[in-house]
C-alpha cells in the first residue's frame, strides 16, 4: 500500500504548492461562533444570544521537513508551501491565495491566516537542514474541512479470499462501499453480484 503524503496547493494553480516529506502527527479543526453579545441586546433570559455572522472553520497543524540526509537546504522544501501565505505589495488590495489543504480523503480549503518556521539543525557552514513549520489556515465559507469529490469511489484489491470465496456485496460492504458490489463482480468476472469467489484464482 502507497503511503499518501499531505500536501498544499494553490486552488486553480497545483503547480504552487508542495509536499510534506512526513505527515502531520495530527489536524486540529476547530468552528467558531461569532454570538451576538449581552450590550448588544442579546444573553437575557427572554433573547437568548445568538450568531449574527457565519461560522468560521479553522485547521492548525505542524510539518516538519528534515534534510539532514543529503545536506541540501531544507528551505528547498520547505519554501514552495510556507511561500502561499506571502501576499504581494501591490498598489491594488491583493487578497491572500485560496488553497486546500489535501491528506488522503481529508481536505481543508481557505487561506492561510499565519505561517512560522522553526530552523532547529544546522550544517557547520551554516546551512538550514531541519524546519518545524506551524500552520494555521482559516475557511471562507464556514466548512472548511471536507471529502474529495470522489468520495464514493473505493479502491478495493483483490487476492485473498476465504477458503469459500465470498460474495461481491460481502466485498464491498467490509470495505465501506456497498455500492461498489456491482463492480466488484464484474472486476472479477461474476455474473451476479450476490455469486461467491471473489478473489478465487488470484494470483
Amino acid at each position: 500500500m502507497t503511503l499518501a503524503l499531505a500536501r498544499i496547493e494553490q486552488v486553480g494553480k497545483p503547480e504552487n504548492g508542495g509536499t510534506v516529506m512526513f505527515n502531520p502527527a495530527s489536524l486540529k479543526v476547530s468552528v467558531t461562533n461569532k454570538v451576538q453579545s449581552d450590550e448588544a441586546g442579546g444573553g437575557g433570559k427572554a433573547n437568548p444570544k445568538q450568531s449574527p455572522q457565519p461560522s468560521t472553520a479553522k485547521l492548525d497543524t505542524e510539518l516538519i521537513f528534515d534534510t539532514t540526509e543529503d545536506g541540501t537546504d531544507v528551505r528547498a522544501r520547505s519554501g514552495p508551501i510556507t511561500g502561499l501565505s506571502i501576499v504581494p505589495k501591490s498598489e491594488k488590495v491583493e487578497a491572500p491565495k485560496i488553497v486546500m489543504f489535501t491528506w488522503g480523503r481529508f481536505s481543508f480549503q481557505g487561506i492561510i491566516e499565519s505561517v512560522s518556521t522553526t530552523y532547529d539543525f544546522w550544517s557547520s557552514e551554516g546551512v538550514p537542514l531541519r524546519a518545524t513549520v506551524q500552520l494555521s489556515l482559516t475557511s471562507l465559507d464556514g466548512i472548511g474541512s471536507r471529502r474529495p469529490a470522489d468520495k464514493d469511489k473505493v479502491q478495493i484489491t483483490f487476492g485473498i479470499a476465504s477458503p469459500n470465496g465470498q460474495k461481491a456485496t460481502e466485498v464491498a460492504t467490509k470495505a465501506g462501499n456497498p455500492s461498489a458490489s456491482r463492480k466488484v463482480a464484474a472486476d472479477n468476472g461474476l455474473e451476479s453480484m450476490r455469486m461467491g469467489n471473489v478473489g478465487a484464482g488470484a494470483s
